[in-house]
């Protein structure tokens, strides 16, 4: 029986000992193979969903009522993988007018935002994905009597857009500048939150050859 119990203790003994040795080696080497392994996999297959996504929207950017219009391609939601926006027109407000996420193996196009949402497209495009979102940023004049700074987020649920959060701020001439966010006054902390959430600024592009080769839907 001593004979047992002392085995029995021995090999309990390795198995802690093997234990240790084992969280060395993760803490050393966090990327284990079996870890890295993972990791590729999940990589490959938002690369292989981005390349599927892409090649579905060159398809809508071909179609013939779309030769002269511009367009955006971005994420939106912050998954990686990108969303296509369609514009009738550069740079004009509520210019934009077809949105198309990719669900399910194809194009799915976006219900709304119209006029009634409070949407606005004038200023910048910005994606956030840290707040799984997007945003469009006027950047002035801020003076009373003109436009304000504007940040207006918007995201993307149930295969609609819906405007999130607004905010702005005025700088008057004369006096201390003054922030907004949803209506009501907010601190300059709070407004600069969402200000430095933005990350990419978004070129709007004409629907030509080379802009679809440029952006990997050609």
């Amino acid at each position: 029986m001593k004979g047992k119990s002392v085995m029995k203790e021995n090999l309990i003994k390795k198995y802690v000992i093997l234990s240790v040795i084992l969280s060395m080696i993760l803490l050393v080497f966090p990327t284990s193979p079996l870890r890295a392994a993972n990791s590729g996999s999940a990589i490959s297959k938002v690369e292989s969903k981005k390349k599927k996504a892409l090649k579905a929207y060159a398809k809508i950017l071909h179609k013939k009522k779309y030769s002269n219009y511009y367009f955006f391609v971005c994420d939106m939601n912050g998954d990686k993988i990108p969303e296509l926006i369609l514009a009738s027109e550069e740079g004009t407000p509520l210019a934009i007018e077809e949105y198309y996420t990719y669900s399910k193996g194809k194009a799915v196009k976006l219900k709304g935002p119209s006029e009634k949402d409070g949407y606005q497209t004038w200023g910048t495009l910005y994606t956030m994905p840290s707040r799984k979102s997007y945003a469009f940023y006027r950047g002035g004049p801020a003076n009373v009597n003109g436009m304000p700074y504007s940040i207006t987020e918007y995201k993307i649920k149930n295969n609609k857009i819906k405007m999130v959060n607004y905010a702005f701020k005025l700088v008057p001439d004369n006096g201390k500048t003054k922030y907004y966010y949803n209506g009501k006054k907010c601190t300059a902390i709070k407004y600069k939150k969402l200000e430095n959430a933005f990350k990419t600024a978004v070129d709007c592009v004409y629907n030509s050859k080379t802009n679809r080769k440029k952006y990997h839907v050609n």
